[in-house]
Order: C-alpha cells, then sequence, then structure tokens
C-alpha cells in the first residue's frame, strides 16, 4: 500500500491512498478513514474508534456518531 496523492488543508491532510482507501487526518490528532466497501471509520484524537456504514453515518449526521 503507497500514497497515490495527498493535499494538506488548513486542519488536516488527506491521502489517497493505493487500495482505494481515503484517509484524513485532521490537526487535533483525529482520523476519518472511507474504505471502498462503504464503511467510514472514526478515529478520535484519544484513540477511540468506531466504524459504521457509510449510509448509517449520513443517517446519523445529527445526532453525532
Amino acid at each position: 500500500m503507497f500514497v497515490k496523492k495527498w493535499i494538506k488543508t488548513r486542519h488536516a491532510t488527506m491521502f489517497r491512498l493505493s487500495n482505494n482507501l481515503i484517509q484524513s487526518i485532521f490537526d487535533d490528532g483525529s482520523e476519518i478513514i472511507f474504505n471502498s466497501a462503504k464503511d467510514v471509520t472514526y478515529v478520535s484524537n484519544t484513540g477511540t474508534r468506531k466504524e459504521v456504514k457509510m449510509a448509517e453515518a449520513i443517517n446519523s449526521m445529527d445526532t453525532g456518531l
């Protein structure tokens, strides 16, 4: 696995990896990972990890993950 593309923004660095994962690492140390199986993984800056289906994440935007 290797980085195909990356971009640095004011608040995060985003990577597109060779296995089609998209990963964003935010300045506070939290991460969000999108994979091709339509899952979303959130890793807080304290290391707490939560994985949900993309549809569930979209539906829970008002209530939070």
